[in-house]
C-alpha cells in the first residue's frame, strides 16, 4: 500500500479542506489540482467526498473518522443541525481569511517544508468571528478571490501573493477581544466559559441569537436594519451576546419589549410581542439545547399577559397566570356579562373598568378558576328549598340567619347562588347515622315543634345546626324530606326555647294600666332594670324591664289609689301626704292608679296619726 513520505500535523480546528493543500505542498506538489491529478483524485467530486476522504486517509494513515470530523463544518462551529443553506451563509470561502500575525507566527514555527506551515484555524471562516482572540487584531479578508483551480488552496495563495500577507500585518487594526469574541473562539476549541442560555445551542444558532438580538437592541422602535458592514453587524452580536450571557439583562430587555407591546393601542388574540426574536424561537421549537431559553421567554410572557399553555405562542406549554373575560369565557364557558359582574363584587375591578373590552380586562387565572368553580357549584334558593325539604320563606329566614351564605350575589344585579357542596353537606351532618322511628307522643316532628316553642322551623334549624338542640331520630315517613324528617324531644325543645324572659313594654303597659304613649317614659324611668333580648321568630333585638326589678318596684312603693282605699277621696288623701311634705316619687296628673308614693314614708305617716 502507497503511503505518502511527509504527512503534516492535523490541527485541533483545521478543515480537511484546508489540509489538503498542506499534505500537497510538504510533498513538494506545486498546487493542489496538481496534487489531485498525480494521485487520480477526481476533481469533479467534492473536496470532502467520502470517496477522497477515504483515499487520503490511505495515503496518510490518519483514519477516515478523525479526517472525517475535521470537514469545515464541524471545525468551524456549523456542522450541528440547521439547513444547509443557513450554514454555508455566514462561512467566507471565496477568497482567503486569515489573521496575518498568526500566519507569520506559523511561518516562524513547526518542522514543516516552510510554506505548508501556516494553516487555517476553522474560526477564520465564520463571518461571525471578526477578531484573532490570540493576538487581539481583526482578521484580514483577501480582495483577491479563489480561481476554480485553486479554490480552498490558502498554501499557493500565500506563496503568490507573498506582499499580501506582509500589508496585511502592517496595517492589521487592533481590536480587545470582547467577551463573544472569547466565548465564539473557545467553543471551537472546547475549552468554553459556560453562558447557561447559550452552551446547549449549536454553534451557528448560538451566534443567530446574538446578532438578532443584538440589532434588535441596537434599533430600539427604529423600522430601519443595522448596517450589513462587518464591523457593525460585529458591535450588534456582542451586544447580543452580553444579554444572553446575564439572565438579569435579558429580562430587562424582554421587559421593554413586552412594553411596547402593551403600549399598542391596536390589540388581538395573537401575541407577537418579541417581534423577530420570537419568530426566529419559533423554529428552534425541535432544536436540543433551546428549550431552557424558550420557556425563560414563553414564562416572561406568560407573567404579565393572557397567554394560555394551549395558545400557539412558541411552541406552547408553561403555567397560565392571567385571563381575559374572553379567554375565560373560552375555557371556562362562563356568560361575559356575569364575569363583570363578579369582578366588582370581588373588588378585582372597578366601575369603570367593567365598559371595557373583553379583550382589555386582565384577571389573575387563580382567581378566574376560583369564579369558575362558583359557577359550577351554584345553585339558587330553589335548590336549597328542595333538599332540605322546607318553605322557600323558611329557606330566605336561614339566609338572613346566616347559616346558609351565598357564594355571589351579595351586591345589586346579581341573583344569589349558593353552594351546592355545602348544602348537601350540611344536610348530610345532620341527618347521617340517625335512626328510623314512627311518630309518637314521646317525638314530635319539627312542625310540632313551632307550637311547642320554637316559634319556626328556622329556629329550629339554627338549634341543630349550632349544636343547641340535639337530634334523635328520622321519621319513617316517605312523604318528607330533607330537615322534616328530623323528629325532636319535646322536653329538649321546652328547655331551649321555654325560658323565662322579662316584661315587654305592651305587657309592662297592661300591667300597670297606661294609656297610648303614657308608659315609655315610666318604662325607662331609673326605678327598674332593663336587658336586651332576641327574638325568636324575626332576630331582632328589644328592651324588656326584669321582672325581679318590677317586684322589688311594687314591694317598695304604694299607688294613691291603694292609699285611698278606706281613707277618703284621692284627692283628699293626696292634699294630707303634701300638707305631711310627702311628695310622689312618680305621678300622672288626673291618675291616681299611676302615683306613686315610698311605702315606708307613708306608713310612717299614717302610723303617727294612729
Amino acid at each position: 500500500m502507497v503511503r505518502l513520505a511527509h504527512v503534516p500535523d492535523l490541527a485541533k480546528t483545521e478543515a480537511f479542506q484546508s489540509f489538503l493543500p498542506r499534505l500537497a505542498a510538504v510533498n513538494g506538489a506545486a498546487s493542489l489540482q496538481e496534487f489531485r491529478r498525480h494521485f487520480a483524485l477526481k476533481s469533479h467530486q467534492s473536496s470532502a467526498s467520502k470517496e477522497l476522504i477515504s483515499e487520503i486517509s490511505r495515503l496518510t494513515g490518519i483514519s477516515e473518522s478523525i479526517l472525517d470530523a475535521h470537514q469545515l463544518l464541524n471545525v468551524s462551529g456549523h456542522g450541528q443541525l440547521g439547513h444547509a443553506k443557513l450554514r454555508w451563509s455566514n462561512l467566507h470561502t471565496t477568497s482567503a481569511r486569515y489573521c496575518p500575525i498568526c500566519v507569520q507566527n506559523d511561518y516562524l514555527s513547526g518542522s514543516d517544508r516552510r510554506d505548508a506551515r501556516p494553516w487555517v484555524r476553522g474560526g477564520w471562516y465564520g463571518l461571525n468571528n471578526y477578531v484573532c482572540v490570540e493576538h487581539s487584531v481583526e482578521l484580514f479578508t483577501s480582495p483577491i478571490p479563489y480561481s476554480a483551480a485553486n479554490r480552498w488552496d490558502f498554501t499557493s495563495h500565500l506563496r503568490e501573493n507573498p506582499r499580501e500577507l506582509d500589508e496585511a500585518a502592517r496595517s492589521a487594526k487592533s481590536h480587545d477581544p470582547l467577551p463573544y469574541d472569547v466565548y465564539f473562539d473557545h467553543r471551537l476549541t472546547r475549552n468554553v466559559e459556560s453562558v447557561q442560555l447559550l452552551d446547549p445551542l449549536p454553534y451557528h444558532i448560538a451566534y443567530s441569537l446574538c446578532e438578532l438580538l443584538g440589532q434588535m437592541k441596537l434599533l430600539g422602535n427604529s423600522p430601519h436594519t443595522v448596517d450589513a458592514a462587518p464591523a457593525r453587524m460585529h458591535d450588534a452580536r456582542c451586544v447580543g451576546f452580553d444579554l444572553l450571557a446575564d439572565r438579569g439583562k435579558l429580562l430587562q430587555f424582554l421587559d421593554e419589549l413586552r412594553g411596547r407591546h402593551l403600549a399598542r393601542i391596536k390589540t388581538s388574540s395573537r401575541y407577537h410581542v418579541y417581534g423577530p426574536f420570537q419568530r426566529y424561537l419559533s423554529q428552534l421549537l425541535q432544536t436540543p439545547g433551546a428549550r431552557p431559553l424558550i420557556d425563560l421567554v414563553r414564562e416572561h410572557a406568560m407573567s404579565a399577559l393572557p397567554i394560555g399553555p394551549n395558545d400557539d405562542f412558541i411552541g406552547g406549554g408553561g403555567c397560565r397566570k392571567w385571563h381575559t373575560i374572553r379567554t375565560a369565557k373560552l375555557e371556562y364557558d362562563i356568560d361575559p356579562r356575569l364575569m363583570r359582574k363578579l369582578l366588582i363584587e370581588r373588588g378585582l375591578i372597578g366601575d369603570g373598568e367593567a365598559i371595557s373590552r373583553d379583550n382589555h380586562i386582565l384577571i389573575p387565572a387563580d382567581k378566574v378558576q376560583e369564579l369558575a368553580s362558583y359557577c359550577q357549584d351554584g345553585v339558587d334558593l330553589q335548590y336549597v328549598r328542595e333538599t332540605f325539604g322546607i318553605l322557600e320563606s323558611t329557606a330566605r329566614q336561614l339566609v338572613n340567619a346566616g347559616i346558609i351564605s351565598p357564594l355571589y350575589g351579595s351586591s345589586k344585579g346579581i341573583k344569589a347562588k349558593f353552594s351546592r357542596t355545602a348544602i348537601d353537606a350540611t344536610l348530610r351532618d345532620v341527618l347521617s347515622g340517625l335512626p328510623e322511628r314512627n311518630e309518637d307522643g314521646n317525638l314530635i316532628s319539627l312542625v310540632d315543634a313551632t307550637r311547642l316553642g320554637g316559634r319556626s322551623v328556622s329556629n329550629l334549624i339554627v338549634a341543630i345546626l349550632e349544636g343547641r338542640l340535639p337530634t334523635r331520630f328520622l321519621t319513617s315517613r316517605t312523604d318528607r324530606t330533607g330537615f322534616m324528617r328530623l323528629l325532636l324531644d319535646p322536653t329538649e325543645i321546652r328547655a331551649e326555647f321555654v325560658k323565662p324572659v322579662g316584661i315587654k313594654r305592651h305587657e309592662f303597659t297592661a300591667i300597670f294600666r297606661f294609656r297610648p304613649l303614657e308608659g315609655d317614659k315610666f318604662f325607662y324611668s331609673k326605678f327598674f332594670e332593663r336587658s336586651r333580648e332576641t327574638s325568636p321568630t324575626n332576630h331582632r333585638e328589644f328592651d324588656v324591664v326584669t321582672r325581679g326589678s318590677l317586684e322589688r318596684f311594687q314591694q317598695v312603693h304604694v299607688s294613691l289609689a291603694a292609699l285611698s282605699k278606706g281613707r277618703g277621696r284621692p284627692v283628699d288623701v293626696k292634699n294630707m301626704l303634701n300638707e305631711a311634705g310627702i311628695n310622689p316619687v312618680w305621678e300622672i296628673k288626673g291618675r291616681r292608679a299611676l302615683t306613686f308614693y315610698k311605702r315606708s314614708e307613708v306608713e310612717e305617716f299614717l302610723r303617727s296619726l294612729a
